[in-house]
């Protein structure tokens, strides 16, 4: 979570102010702080969501969206249940046609015998019985045909009223389809996290190179795959709110195409404000980088592959050291491709002199009486006692002083740690991308003794307009006392309780 004061002012220059609703713009232009928050969802997966300022107003549109969600499916299931008994009535209906039928030609086939009789001699009587029969025959036969007319016209009504209403579930039939394709497509992409969890988890654990750049392949993949997969899943939920609001017109008496037009009105409407998602990444924007810096985190390695520096290694020993070691030089890898050997040679000596009076400027520490250190690297190549590496360049890092030259982790503890330290903060103040940064420290030089402390504080007050930095400490030695506006005390309510709060 994070919590900052603004000004309506700065928003109105950072943020669309026409994308915001304006129940969330009022809001906005009534408070002087804000909260966002991220939340975790599994390992891989979080999102950002506004704080209970503003969520509570996010939650009202999304309750109005599930309660509007909840009365179109129990439309649906109405709509099913009409269905079957329009289904049922038109089965009916069609029975009792065909039994009509039946019937009708079961008195056209005795029409037709009576007549046979007829022609054949008889008594006279009998043939006067045998007409009025056939009379009665006739008029029930006509009594059928307008029977058989009128269920026939009763069959069309029901075989509308069906096809109308199989015309709207057909609406929600996509509906059911996109869930599905929904389902299937989250239970792959947490298979899909799964497997990049494993390939995470065996990060730097191969001994090969080839095995190593395999596995970043394998993983570079992976990752594209799950992206891919949340994608697929953000647009089908896109399907699916479009097929909710169409059904939801349908059922208001719209026409399919109709409500179709306006469904996607609607959607694009809504879209064009932000969803607390949104908003919170927009703010987020302006929220400071928190960096904690960790002691011995990134202490400058013995030597280091250019092969490595290309390639962004972060798994390799000092890759970060490294890389703070040649922003503050102002490297890149075109330098060390140098045509003349020579001038290659005479320029990182220069180097090493600019970056040696600079640091010397911050640690004023001398190594014995009057030695002071200084930083240099140097551009090496394999031989052949490395024959997998023969010929590969790398670069070597020494401090020296007067009398001898030692690799970085020959030098004692505060002199490696103050150097990690120097680095760190000189190549992050000079990153213009890192200029909203807050820089946290924890306890810093806890292995120097006091006077080196004091340098602590020379390059604090270096990078001091670059970015903000809060530490913490209990020397004395790390407290300005002329600046004591800059100090925030912090003490137990209660002293011997140690789970009082602070």
């Amino acid at each position: 979570d994070c919590r900052f004061n603004y000004r309506w002012e700065d928003l109105e220059n950072r943020f669309e102010i026409r994308r915001l609703d304006p129940r969330i713009r009022k809001l906005l232009g009534s408070l002087e702080s804000i909260s966002i928050s991220r939340q975790w969802e599994n390992d891989l997966d979080s999102r950002m969501v506004m704080g209970e300022e503003l969520q509570e107003v996010f939650n009202e549109f999304t309750d109005q969206g599930k309660e509007r969600e909840a009365r179109i499916l129990r439309n649906l299931e109405n709509l099913n249940r009409e269905i079957a008994a329009a289904s049922a009535a038109l089965e009916k209906t069609g029975e009792a046609h065909a039994m009509t039928l039946e019937k009708v030609e079961s008195v056209k086939q005795r029409i037709h015998e009576l007549k046979k009789s007829m022609r054949k001699f008889g008594p006279k009587e009998h043939k006067v019985d045998l007409k009025a029969e056939i009379q009665q025959e006739q008029e029930m036969l006509e009594k059928l045909y307008e029977a058989l007319e009128l269920k026939q016209v009763k069959r069309e009504e029901k075989k509308d009223i069906l096809e109308a209403l199989d015309e709207k579930r057909s609406t929600g039939k996509n509906l059911e389809e996109i869930v599905n394709r929904m389902n299937k497509k989250r239970s792959e992409l947490s298979e899909a996290q799964e497997e990049l969890k494993k390939l995470l988890s065996m990060t730097g654990l191969y001994s090969m190179e080839k095995e190593q750049r395999a596995a970043e392949i394998r993983e570079e993949i992976n990752r594209t795959e799950t992206e891919r997969l949340k994608d697929e899943i953000m647009e089908l939920g896109r399907e699916y709110d479009l097929g909710l609001l169409t059904l939801d017109r349908i059922f208001q008496g719209e026409t399919i195409d109709h409500a179709s037009r306006e469904a996607h009105r609607e959607i694009e409407s809504r879209e064009k404000f932000y969803s607390s998602g949104e908003l919170a990444l927009e703010f987020f924007k302006i929220v400071p980088d928190f960096e904690l810096f960790e002691d011995f985190s990134s202490l400058l390695p013995n030597r280091i592959d250019l092969e490595d520096i290309i390639r962004a290694n972060r798994q390799a020993e000092g890759y970060k050291a490294a890389i703070n070691f040649l922003t503050i030089t102002g490297l890149e890898y075109s330098f060390f491709q140098q045509p003349s050997s020579r001038i290659l040679k005479q320029k990182i000596e220069n180097l090493n002199g600019e970056l040696t009076l600079n640091f010397q400027d911050f640690w004023r520490q001398n190594v014995g009486k009057n030695h002071k250190i200084k930083i240099n690297f140097e551009l090496s190549h394999y031989d052949h006692t490395h024959p997998e590496k023969s010929g590969k360049p790398y670069i070597e890092f020494w401090i020296k002083d007067d009398r001898e030259r030692l690799y970085p982790k020959q030098r004692s503890r505060g002199v490696r740690w103050f150097l990690s330290f120097f680095l760190e903060l000189k190549a992050t103040a000079m990153d213009r991308s890192q200029k909203n940064k807050v820089l946290l420290i924890d306890e810093p030089g806890v292995s120097l003794h006091a006077r080196a402390q004091e340098d602590v504080l020379k390059v604090f007050d270096d990078i001091k307009d670059q970015m903000q930095i809060i530490y913490t400490t209990h020397s004395p030695h790390l407290i300005d006392v002329n600046k004591l506006y800059r100090i925030l005390a912090v003490q137990r309510a209660v002293e011997d309780d140690m789970n009082s709060e602070t």
